[in-house]
């Protein structure tokens, strides 16, 4: 326990050199531990889709689309930039952490165990 609890804070100390990012499907729970980590959920882009459609074509009033997707572009935007990441790191299954633009670990939602990981391999150097 001791030496986890060292590794943490080694780890703590050089995270801020880092990029953290993470992929998740809507019922992953990732574990973040206070780091700083950028969490996208792949499914979003799906359900917000399907949602917006939905409301757009039970409107009567064609004044109130623009309003609809107005209040939508934003979170679409967000879920776009979600499935960008799946291409650009070719994702393969999710969840998904992702370490400095390179390392990928699959099925990992612990942040801290995921970089623990990494350094161990020697594969998570600062950027």
């Amino acid at each position: 326990m001791k030496c986890f609890l060292i590794s943490l804070f080694i780890i703590s100390t050089s995270l801020n050199a880092m990029t953290i990012e993470a992929v998740k499907h809507s019922s992953d729970i990732i574990d973040t531990a206070g780091f700083n980590v950028d969490v996208c959920d792949f499914d979003k882009y799906q359900s917000l889709s399907t949602k917006l459609t939905k409301k757009i074509k039970s409107l009567t009033d064609l004044n109130k689309v623009d309003s609809v997707i107005s209040n939508g572009v934003g979170k679409i935007e967000d879920a776009i930039k979600c499935v960008g990441k799946v291409y650009q790191y070719r994702l393969e299954k999710y969840p998904a952490i992702i370490i400095n633009h390179k390392y990928v670990t699959y099925g990992e939602t612990d942040i801290a165990r995921a970089v623990v990981e990494c350094k161990r391999r020697g594969l998570c150097n600062e950027k």
